[in-house]
């Protein structure tokens, strides 16, 4: 498609992934759709998340050479 998805359940609505198995308990996924970086963050008693300090965007997927496969022929 020549770009990341909007978010993770796109990956499943296009059939790049099965299904989107939930976060470990206690956490949440985080998606970075500009970068596409996920990642997991604890989440707090009020039932938000909080990114970790070290948490960064710097990594940036290479759109040349997308690693995931095409989804499969209906």
């Amino acid at each position: 498609m020549g770009r990341l998805p909007t978010n993770l359940t796109e990956l499943v609505r296009r059939k790049y992934l099965p299904e989107l198995k939930p976060a470990p308990e206690g956490y949440a996924y985080t998606y970075d759709p500009v970068h596409g970086n996920v990642g997991l963050a604890p989440v707090t008693p009020d039932g938000f998340y909080r990114a970790p300090e070290a948490m960064t965007n710097q990594t940036k997927l290479n759109m040349e050479q997308p690693s995931l496969p095409p989804p499969p022929a209906d």
